[in-house]
Order: structure tokens, then sequence, then C-alpha cells
């Protein structure tokens, strides 16, 4: 059982650190390595604390609890990572503009305090193996209490189950200052919010291992720890794994809500984008993919969003020449009786303005192949007559008028990106249907 928990522990940890590190590479900072690193020192301590790797350590090393060093070396250096983190979030929220500036002196006392608490804990460990007292095999779930009456073990243990709780400590408090600074300054980021407040929470989680610690070293060291031991066995190991996927899943889960955030958006903007490149498939920065594989498209997602985004733009300009102001019109009119809101309302306008712009283009080309083949036009005729036509547009019969959705929203990206998701949800709405409908019988009827 211990095996699969402390194994599970790692590769959830493992599985974090490889996506921090991703984001790591596309921005690094140093709250970013901060991150890495507490995710990242969890996942060799789980490791070697499985007791089926744990006794193999001590088998090939000659010291039959040596994993038990390197098991909470690895949680102390965890515990460092996690005061460095805390110390920048807690300038962040001072001191925003420039927060490792002003973090730099207090990271670098922590630093000092975790590094001296691990080379006194080597030192201990080191004294107890040398001189016999670490003897009777290997201990991976009872170390603790198994040599409670060695004063070297017990100052080795209580040097890091104090660090361990000072971290946890301090970390808990920074992520609550930080979740209220949230809260007040940036109510829109809930998924980081949320993050921070699970992270909170598996501090907390996770103290409840120390205590168990503590209380059966205790218990032992008096005569009593075949009364203690499961505190040290079973429920100290079980607050540990608790806590360890609470923080994991507290990092994890703002990056997961972005990913998810971004796929989304992606989903929602495919239909606009396979009308852009159906407009003109030579816009398309690559040859457009097989549906399958649209379909699972997970990585390089803000890249995608990005590439559609300047796609799509391409064709509404591209098409622009082909527009009929009397489509646009159209879808107006019947948005604006059936209520819509101003943006859906020009969503409404742009869609039908687009597929309407496209529908000609190809009818104009469709009647050009037909009055070739019927004169038998030459390669040469017939190139130069595409060519003029698609120059032409729909020339000075119908002039253009600006749409209001054809240049670029304010506020960035974002903007622009919910403004086109807008458009891809109305390309099937009954206005722009009607108008599509109505602007061809109006044409027809014209003679066009």
């Amino acid at each position: 059982m211990h095996d699969v928990l402390y194994l599970g522990c790692a590769l959830a940890a493992g599985g974090v650190l490889l996506y921090k590190l991703h984001g790591l590479r596309e921005a690094p900072s140093a709250t970013l390595v901060a991150v890495c690193l507490c995710t990242g020192f969890p996942m060799p301590a789980f490791t070697a604390a499985a007791p089926w790797l744990y006794t193999r350590i001590g088998r090939a090393t000659g010291v039959p609890d040596l994993a038990t060093l390197l098991v909470y070396g690895f949680i102390t250096c965890f515990s460092g990572s996690a005061q460095v983190l805390a110390t920048l979030w807690s300038a962040e929220v001072r001191h925003p503009a420039d927060a490792w500036a002003a973090a730099r002196p207090r990271v670098i006392r922590r630093l000092a305090v975790f590094a001296t608490a691990l080379a006194l804990m080597t030192a201990l460990f080191a004294h107890a193996a040398c001189t016999g007292a670490l003897t009777g095999g290997p201990h991976p779930l009872d170390f603790d209490t198994f040599y409670a009456t060695v004063p070297a073990v017990v100052v080795f243990q209580c040097v890091y189950q104090a660090s361990f709780a000072f971290a946890l400590l301090g970390v808990s408090r920074a992520c609550r200052r930080h979740a209220a600074h949230l809260t007040d300054r940036e109510p829109d980021r809930t998924a980081l919010r949320t993050g921070v407040l699970l992270i909170s929470l598996g501090c907390r989680v996770a103290l409840g291992y120390s205590t168990c610690k503590l209380l059966a070293i205790s218990a032992a060291a008096t005569g009593g720890g075949t009364t203690w031991d499961v505190l040290s066995t079973v429920v100290g190991p079980f607050f540990a794994s608790a806590g360890a996927m609470l923080i994991a899943a507290g990092f994890a889960y703002p990056a997961v809500q972005a990913w998810a955030g971004r796929r989304r958006d992606l989903l929602a903007l495919r239909p606009l984008w396979l009308v852009a490149a159906d407009a003109d498939r030579h816009l398309l920065l690559d040859p457009l993919p097989p549906a399958t594989h649209r379909q699972i498209a997970v990585r390089d997602l803000r890249w995608r969003i990005s590439r559609c985004i300047t796609e799509i733009r391409d064709a509404q300009l591209a098409m622009r020449i082909w527009e009929d102001p009397l489509t646009a019109d159209i879808a107006r009119h019947h948005a604006r009786r059936l209520k819509y809101s101003a943006e859906r309302v020009e969503a409404a306008a742009s869609a039908a303005a687009l597929l309407g712009a496209i529908r000609t283009r190809n009818a104009a080309l469709d009647n050009l192949l037909y009055t070739a083949r019927a004169r038998a036009l030459s390669p040469q005729a017939l190139a130069e007559a595409v060519t003029a036509i698609l120059t032409q547009g729909l020339g000075t019969a119908a002039p253009l008028r600006p749409l209001r959705l054809a240049a670029t929203p304010r506020g960035g990206q974002r903007a622009e990106l919910d403004q086109l998701i807008l458009i891809a949800r109305a390309l099937e709405s009954q206005p722009v249907t009607m108008a599509l409908r109505q602007s061809l019988r109006e044409r027809t009827g014209h003679g066009q």
C-alpha cells in the first residue's frame, strides 16, 4: 500500500513539474523557478520513501537506512524552496513592480537557514551511522520510532520536523494573504485563487504528518512506542500524502484551467477558421490538417489560437472586395428584431458578410469556368480572366462600406478573440441564414 501511495504522489509531482518546466521555458521568472523546485523536490523524496526502493537503496550502498536521509533531505530542499516561493508571493503583494529585488535579502536568509538545517541533518545521520547506532536492517516505515532512543537520531528528527513545519506554516500564511490580494485586486483570476487556497490547505493537512511523527517519537523515547507507532507508520504518511496531493493540485489547477480555457476557445473559433480556409487556402500558414488532428489538438494551444486569429483576419480582408453591404444590413435587421445585444448584432453582420462574400466569389468563378468551357478558352486566357475577376470582386456595382467588426478591437488579443468567437457562433444563426437567403433572392431578382 505504501509503495502505491508514495509512487502515486511522485508521479503527480512529476507531471506538474513537466508542465511547469514547459511554462518556465516560455516565460522564465524567479517565481516560476521556485514553483518548479517546489514540485520537483517531492518527486525523488516520495520515490525513495517507497519501501520497495528504500530497501534496495540500503542494499546497494551498505547503509540500510540511507534512503531516510535522502527522503528527508529532498523534503528539506522542498521546504526551503517553499519558503522562497512564499517570500516572493509576499513581495509581489507589496512590491509588484520589482518583487525579486525586494525579496532577495529575505530569500538569501531563508536559504541559508535551510542549508544549515540540511548540513546539520547530514552530519547527525553520518554520526549515527559511523558509531554503529543504525543497525538491525532497513526500517522504511518505522525508522523514527525504532531509533527514538538514539540521541543523534532524535536531534536529526527534530531538526527535520521543525524546518518542515516552519516552511508549511509560512507557505500557508503567504497563500492566504496572496488569495486575499487576488480577491481584492484581481477578482477575475478565480482559478489562480483556487489553486493558491488548495496549496494553503495542503500545507495545513501536511502539518498533521509532523504532529503524528513528533507524538510517535516522544512516545517511543519514553517507552510507549508500541502504543503510538501507528501514528508514525500509518496516520503520518496518510497526512503527508494527502497534503502533497493537495499541494500538487494547487500548483496544477490554474494551469489546467488555463489550458482548458484555451482549448474551449480554439474549438469555438474553429468553425470560423474553417470558413477562412474555404475563403483562400493560400492564407493558411500550414496545410489544413485532417479533421481528426484538429479534434485532438492539445499542444501549443496559444500559438494555434494566434494563428487562427491571423488567418481569419487575413480571410476577412481578402474577401472584403466581394462583400455586399446589403447582406450585412439584412443580418443586422433580423438580429435586432430578435433582440440581440449590440455585440451579437455586429457579429451576425460580419458572419453574413463573410459567408455572402465567399458565396459570391465562388459563384463568379463557377460562372467563369462555365463560360470558359463553352468558349473553349486557352489556359492562358482562363488564367488572365480568373486574375481579373479575383482582382475586381464586385467592382463598382456595390460600393464597399466599412463594417464595424473589420478592425481589431481594443483590449488586445483577448478582446479580438472574444469578438471572433461571437462571429463563429453566429455563422449558423437565424439572422445570418435569413440574410444569406434574402440577399440571394434580391440579387437574383435584379439579374445579378
